[in-house]
């Protein structure tokens, strides 16, 4: 028996042992996918390993073009030592699949460690044009590459300006910027030209990119997208060799690429919607009113926001129907436009200002908007959700002179249907005194119009000094409110409650109307009152963040405590700095 427990704990060491060693080395690449023909890197971590020797796994397929390159790392902490080592490799995969690499090993002189097996899915590059590969490629070559080249309007492509050089590029110069006549165009180029390694025509170039467009065509038929020229210096081994260097040189050479045509489509006729607007992509809408309890007369801000991917920026706002129960004026728009792995993303927000004219609930139906999806071939559309709002009564002097506008209103309508007069000699001088007197009444109106003005900008002024006062009070009540909703997972809410927060402490506090509500005229004010730029920048990002979350699927979240520890920390700071 006890031979037994023996042997069971003999195996148990070994096993633990075994799944030790399994974990001091793993192998990883720098990407999930792998491009056929583009380099990508390989890596295998070492932890606390005794010297020993590191032996590569046999690479098959794939390519190597740099490596093993050896980094080492040593740290103390708590007075424990701890070592890592690194090998990297540069590899390339010639064509699409999947490679698996068996596992990697390092020998030391007493254990012999294995790294974790390792599968690399490789797949065919998206760019379009003519092939590379076919036939001998010089030197030095430049061309456009598309991702596609037949789309519908209004559809997004990309258009690549890119350089394949077998030498390193040094400097670019005098690069042309193509007209691009027929698109609406985003330029995404870099501000840094750095080089990828490739392997074309089984040779390894590198390949720079030098300009880089987001394109939406606006007219069918083809279109052409615009080959420019460009001037580079590259260095060039002069085949001589000065002791155990090799010499180099600068030249310079002027290249150019050639048009690429596309074809554009319009939209499809059959089952187009006839409030469609030309909206082409993937997008939602989605309404909100602030503050969420209104009274009669007094402005409120009514926000309608599309958001996700495609031709956000050239969208108009969309078409709804609303109650006849409150006023409303012309928006003013905003837009926060970026791009995502070469996908245009953004929202656009449509700001409406609305003055309720009765007491009870607002109902305000919801927004449809409807758009074109180029993946799926077929119109889609978004509704955002029925609004209700609480509608108080006003303020009496308010309610007193929209009453008096009203009656005016009606009594010179039933005035107009009355006959007018040929002649007013025929009435007498009782006509012709009633006719002074209202021809000289505006003139003795003029003083008591003044000191009425006066009396009503003494007291919006009031208004704005209690809502500055009040402003940390009323965004810390709808934080507490946040924190409700993050405490039940309730992330809609959440996210919304956050939004008014931030909009509505920052509009009370620096004085921003709701008509005028924006992150450009926020941050405009929070800069001429002295808050430094990168709290400026952190609250643009936070709104940003969270209207993107709010109305549309949000990948990398950080996180709902993350998200109102930012929000309660910026308001208190900014604060602050504003007392």
């Amino acid at each position: 028996m006890e031979s037994f427990w023996k042997i069971a704990f003999l195996v148990l060491v070994i096993c633990a042992s075994s799944a030790l060693s399994a974990q001091r080395m793993s192998g990883k690449i720098d990407r999930s996918t792998a491009i056929a023909g583009e380099a990508f890197q390989l890596s295998y971590t070492i932890k606390d390993a005794p010297r020993g020797n590191f032996i590569a796994p046999n690479f098959q397929d794939l390519q190597v073009i740099s490596g093993p390159n050896k980094f080492s790392e040593q740290t103390i902490e708590n007075g424990r030592r701890s070592s890592v080592e690194t090998y990297t490799y540069g590899l390339i995969a010639s064509k699409p699949g999947a490679v698996i690499l068996e596992p990697a090993r390092y020998q030391t002189s007493k254990k012999v460690f294995d790294s974790n097996k390792i599968k690399i899915p490789v797949k065919k590059s998206e760019l379009t044009g003519k092939p590379m590969d076919e036939g001998p490629l010089a030197d030095i070559f430049f061309r456009i590459e598309i991702d596609t080249n037949r789309v519908c309007i209004g559809q997004q492509l990309n258009a690549d300006y890119v350089v394949y050089s077998l030498y390193q590029i040094s400097n670019f110069n005098d690069l042309e910027i193509p007209s691009l006549t027929g698109f609406w165009m985003q330029d995404n180029s870099p501000k840094r030209i750095n080089p990828k390694t490739v392997i074309k025509g089984g040779k390894q170039y590198f390949r720079y990119e030098v300009k880089k467009f987001a394109l939406f065509p606006q007219r069918p038929g083809e279109l052409i997208i615009d080959g420019i020229k460009a001037e580079m210096t590259y260095r060039k081994s002069s085949g001589q060799k000065r002791g155990f260097f090799r010499n180099y040189r600068n030249m310079k050479k002027k290249t150019s690429c050639k048009d690429e045509v596309i074809s554009v489509y319009p939209t499809p006729e059959k089952d187009k919607p006839e409030n469609f607007s030309g909206g082409v992509g993937s997008f939602k809408v989605a309404a909100r009113v602030d503050p969420n309890i209104g009274r009669v007369g007094e402005a409120m801000e009514y926000r309608v926001s599309i958001v996700g991917s495609g031709n956000i920026m050239l969208l108009s706002p969309p078409d709804f129907d609303f109650p006849k129960s409150a006023e409303i004026f012309e928006p003013e728009e905003s837009e926060n436009i970026y791009e995502q792995d070469g996908v245009i993303m953004g929202s656009k927000t449509f700001s409406y200002s609305i003055i309720p004219k009765e007491e009870g609930e607002l109902v305000i139906p919801p927004v449809q908007f409807d758009y074109y999806d180029p993946k799926s071939g077929s119109y889609r559309k978004s509704r955002s959700n029925v609004l209700k709002v609480k509608i108080r009564e006003g303020d009496p002097e308010r309610m007193k002179e929209m009453a008096k506008n009203k009656s005016t209103r009606d009594i010179a309508a039933l005035s107009t249907k009355f006959e007018e007069p040929s002649s007013v000699t025929g009435y007498g001088w009782p006509v012709k005194v009633g006719l002074l007197v209202l021809w000289a009444a505006p003139f003795f109106m003029i003083p008591a119009f003044i000191k009425r003005k006066r009396s009503e900008e003494e007291e919006n002024a009031d208004v704005e000094g209690r809502k500055q006062r009040a402003a940390i009070g009323v965004a810390k009540k709808k934080l507490a409110t946040a924190k409700g909703y993050m405490e039940s997972e309730n992330r809609g809410d959440f996210y919304d409650e956050i939004v008014k927060a931030v909009y509505g402490f920052l509009n009370d506090r620096v004085g921003v109307k709701g008509s005028e509500a924006s992150i450009e005229n926020i941050a405009r004010k929070l800069g001429d009152r002295g808050i430094d730029s990168g709290k400026i920048a952190r609250v643009e990002k936070l709104i940003e963040y969270c209207e993107m979350a709010l109305y549309a699927p949000v990948t990398k979240t950080v996180g709902l405590k993350a998200t109102y520890d930012e929000a309660l920390e910026l308001i208190v700071e900014i604060e602050e700095n504003l007392n």
